[in-house]
């Protein structure tokens, strides 16, 4: 082999090295910069889980639990209907998923519990009646066990992940945002494989161009269409969870982040045409000014 086919087998050899670096760089900063936008914006999280199917989940969990503590009560959570809403649902959901979410993404362990006077008001009610119509003597607001029974109980369904395991994920959350706050060192990775392609291919800019394309575009494509494909998958039905309230926030999350993500990675496939179309301009108007240098 001569001397000139070894040099252009090696420089062949590096550019591919440098195409898969550059490719693997994209999906690196793709997806840790999701990562970073999530966790730093988490309170937005809640507004895009919660709706009317949520909100009936709880409603169903809390029924179910209230029927289980409340067994042996006057007290029946079909008498609490009128006071427990779906609109009380959803704001209280609310306050206890961003409450949890801050001990979790934030480190800042709130205390948070269920309290509500109209339900307090209604126990009273519920607890007077049955006092009055079994002649046995009973002052409002001596006794508040039950409404605090159920308090605890509609605080727990709400909370959606218990304060103990949100304090442990908490420090698995601090050491994702620290090693996804480094995205940027994969844009820098990036620039810099691009540059290199483009000094060892200053000779034939065409091929250079063509070199860090082909990577970009790939590397943005596996994140898209990895997303894609993950999305929606109902991994959580046959896990250990037995909340369903657990599984439906988990499962929204996950498909919440893979969406984002999915248009984030076409958002970057797009930016990666324009330049290439930039790019295939300016190599055409240099080869034309090229042409015009020799026909002279």
């Amino acid at each position: 082999m001569t001397k000139a086919k070894t040099v252009k087998a090696v420089k062949i050899v590096i550019s591919v090295i440098l195409s898969v670096l550059m490719a693997i760089s994209v999906v690196c900063a793709i997806v840790l910069n999701q990562v970073d936008y999530f966790i730093d914006n988490y309170d937005t999280v809640p507004a895009r889980i919660i709706d009317s199917d949520y909100c009936d989940t709880v409603y169903r969990e809390i029924y179910s639990e209230l029927n289980n503590q409340m067994s042996m009560i006057v007290i029946k959570p079909d008498d609490l209907t009128d006071t427990l809403t779906r609109q009380e649902i959803a704001k209280e959901s609310e306050t206890a998923m961003k409450t949890m979410l801050s001990t979790v993404f934030a480190s800042q362990a709130v205390e948070w519990e269920y309290r509500s006077d109209a339900l307090n008001d209604k126990v009273s009610e519920l607890l007077q009646a049955y006092a009055d119509e079994h002649n046995i003597e009973y002052e409002p607001g001596s006794d508040t066990s039950v409404y605090d029974l159920i308090c605890t109980t509609i605080t727990g369904c709400m909370k959606v992940i218990p304060d103990a395991y949100a304090l442990k994920l908490a420090s698995v959350a601090a050491k994702a945002e620290r090693i996804a706050g480094y995205w940027y060192l994969f844009v820098i990775l990036y620039i810099v494989l691009a540059a290199v392609i483009l000094i060892m291919g200053r000779k034939t800019v065409k091929n250079a161009f063509y070199n860090i394309a082909l990577p970009s575009y790939i590397g943005a494509f596996i994140v898209f269409a990895a997303s894609a494909i993950l999305y929606g998958k109902k991994y959580l039905e046959e896990t250990v969870l037995s909340n369903p309230i657990m599984q439906l926030f988990i499962q929204r999350t996950y498909d919440m982040f893979l969406y984002d993500i999915r248009n984030i990675s076409l958002i970057v496939t797009l930016n990666f045409v324009v330049l290439s179309v930039i790019a295939v301009v300016i190599v055409s108007i240099k080869n034309k000014n090229k042409e015009q240098e020799l026909s002279t």
